[in-house]
């Protein structure tokens, strides 16, 4: 239920308000003072109507609206309202820009990336980081002699610059130095071990390998030799790909008896060599007949079981060929019958001994009773003399045969024994031996007989029958035929 004149008083006080600007309005900055009359008579003048009017209460607002201030009955105007306004839309506008600066940044840093710098450093490093990073890596292989194999030579864009990401940096990749380039190699005569470490280094010469070995003769750290794997390749014409091997001396090798003879009788072949070459033995396998050791295993050793020995120690191991046959005392078989021994490879020699009487044993290579193996016999060498040397006429024979006929005859058997020739007058065939200073004699070891040869100078012309012996025969085989045509 509404109060008596409420309504109307309200819709008077919103007529008032929405009511247009006129010419008795409150010009702005004008102080009003509510409480005179006519200011009243204004009041009801807006009001169009006292009917009903309720009387206003004093009271004390404020309002900012156009710049005025309300004090109870009072409106002040307030001069800066413009210049705070035109602050704050200042401040305003300032702020949006900023928030757009802002968007724009964080977006650039987000989809953004500052490329590292990957110089020298591993290929593994680039691509885990373009991994990581959502940025593409381009490869690029090239020979740089100083950047290590499979690290960065150089990159684009450089260091520091900003790449979108899903796009792409470059990196060219080192090979290492080039393997085809052609190396000058120092003198290894006059180089020092640690100065070819230093020049193998700042060349990558990495196919260039530094030994050392012991040697009784040269001094420690003095060049001994170099190889090249291919037999092409000199030192003028070395590449970096080329093997080469160069050796420098660690001195004279102090040998101490340190190492344990072990029992290898009985044991394998296989067994034994693979001991002397952990232990650097100089070994000699020697291979003899054994009817109680198998084939293959060890018969003996020159260096007993539990002796200390030494590295480089000369061993000599007999190794089982299997059963053999014993050898027999020669000297008890004539020099006809020595090669005709059963089961054994004899080679039988004569020789001219004067102080051994023809026929007799000189030397067997294998002695008697030593078994020697029947699969692979070895040869055995049975020399017998024959005696002086006996110097046998060579009458009628051609003086190109002679030098044959003096090596079978003596020269082979050990004498030595040659000949002279000069030329005599003769009516024998040209050629033939006509004259002697010695013959059918005994003659010392080393001797040198005079031949006369036929110049021809005296006979008639030359037989097409052959030499003279064979003539002789020939002329006896005619004189037979004669005969029993008769």
């Amino acid at each position: 239920m509404k109060k008596f004149g409420e309504g109307k008083y309200h819709n008077e006080k919103e007529q008032v308000t929405n009511q247009p600007d006129s010419a008795e309005r409150i010009e702005e900055g004008q102080v009003v003072d509510t409480s005179s009359p006519a200011a009243n008579d204004a009041g009801e003048k807006l009001t169009g109507n006292n009917e009903g009017h309720v009387p206003r209460q004093k009271s004390r607002s404020v309002g900012t609206r156009s710049g005025f201030t309300s004090t109870g009955d009072v409106v002040e105007h307030d001069p800066t309202f413009q210049v705070k306004r035109k602050k704050k839309r200042i401040l305003i506008g300032l702020s949006s820009v900023l928030a757009v600066l802002l968007i724009g940044v964080i977006y650039y840093q987000v989809t953004h990336v500052k490329v590292r710098n990957f110089v020298g450093k591993p290929i593994t490093e680039v691509r885990k980081w373009g991994n990581d990073q959502s940025v593409k890596v381009t490869e690029e292989q090239a020979y740089d002699d100083e950047v290590e194999a499979n690290n960065i030579v150089k990159q684009v864009p450089k260091a520091g610059t900003k790449v979108k990401k899903k796009k792409a940096i470059q990196v060219t990749v080192s090979m290492g130095a080039d393997p085809e380039a052609v190396l000058s190699l120092p003198d290894f005569k006059v180089t020092t071990k640690q100065a070819l470490v230093d020049w193998q280094k700042a060349n990558h010469a990495d196919n260039l390998t530094i030994m050392e070995e012991f040697d009784d003769t040269v001094a420690a750290g003095k060049y001994l030799k170099e190889e090249f794997k291919d037999k092409d390749v000199t030192v003028t014409n070395y590449k970096r790909k080329n093997q080469l091997v160069v050796y420098y001396s660690k001195g004279k090798e102090a040998l101490t008896k340190s190492i344990p003879m072990p029992e290898f009788k009985g044991k394998a072949k296989a067994e034994v060599e693979k001991w002397v070459k952990t232990n650097q033995i100089e070994a000699t396998y020697k291979e003899v007949a054994s009817n109680k050791i198998a084939e293959g295993m060890l018969v003996s050793q020159s260096v007993k079981a539990n002796e200390k020995i030494a590295k480089r120690t000369a061993i000599t191991f007999e190794i089982s060929g299997g059963k053999g046959v014993a050898v027999p005392d020669f000297s008890d078989i004539d020099m006809e019958s020595a090669s005709d021994v059963e089961g054994l490879n004899i080679q039988v020699k004569e020789v001219f001994t004067p102080d051994v009487a023809y026929g007799g044993l000189i030397s067997q290579s294998v002695k008697a009773g030593e078994l020697v193996p029947l699969k692979d016999a070895p040869l055995i060498k049975v020399v017998y003399s024959v005696g002086a040397p006996y110097l046998k006429a060579y009458f009628g024979m051609l003086e190109g045969d002679l030098q044959k006929s003096f090596y079978s005859d003596y020269r082979a058997k050990g004498a030595e024994i040659y000949y002279d020739r000069y030329y005599v007058d003769s009516s024998e065939e040209r050629g033939r031996v006509v004259e002697m200073s010695a013959y059918n004699t005994y003659v010392p070891m080393t001797y040198t007989v005079s031949i006369g040869i036929s110049n021809g100078s005296q006979a008639g012309p030359p037989s097409l029958k052959g030499d003279g012996l064979e003539d002789e025969k020939q002329d006896k085989e005619l004189k037979a035929e004669s005969l029993e045509d008769n």
